[in-house]
């Protein structure tokens, strides 16, 4: 009985262990819709990821998102343009560049930011712009101008 306590103390150890160095990460969820007005387009910026954008009905935004818990997604407007984009985005990340005197330039790595996978709804009149260097990215539905950009991922249109 006594070796049996142990055991299961043992195990609730161990599980506390993993799950506090973050063997079992779990995924948070975005689910934000915004009201729009014609003539004004979307921006999403994701590092690593799928992006999928379809024509909604209406004149909303719709912002879905599956990412790790704790990352959030940044939804706001500037000027005409809606900007979504997940709080850990940086331009360059994964790799940058430093020039050394009496070296040179060298290469170093950045930690690179989570996965987050992007379902949106656009009005069919709305402008659509994603980056995505790591991801695929399919627009569908819409009636505006796309334009995309990525490096290791498939585009459909």
């Amino acid at each position: 009985m006594i070796a049996q306590r142990r055991k299961m103390s043992l195990l609730a150890v161990a599980t506390a262990l993993v799950l506090a160095a973050g063997g079992a990460a779990t995924a948070g969820q975005t689910d934000r819709v915004d009201p729009v007005e014609p003539g004004q387009a979307l921006e999403l910026r994701n590092y690593k990821g799928s992006v999928v954008v379809r024509a909604g009905a209406g004149d909303e935004l719709r912002v879905r998102a599956t990412h790790p818990s704790d990352e959030t997604i940044v939804v706001e407007r500037r000027g005409r343009t809606w900007l979504v984009v997940p709080s850990s985005w940086k331009k360059d990340s994964g790799a940058f560049r430093v020039s050394l005197p009496n070296v040179g330039v060298v290469r170093i790595e950045d930690e690179e930011p989570p996965a987050v996978q992007f379902e949106v709804e656009v009005p069919a009149w709305m402008s659509v712009t994603v980056e995505a260097p790591r991801g695929p990215v399919a627009v569908r539905g819409t009636r505006a101008a796309v334009e995309v950009t990525t490096m290791l991922g498939n585009i459909e249109v």
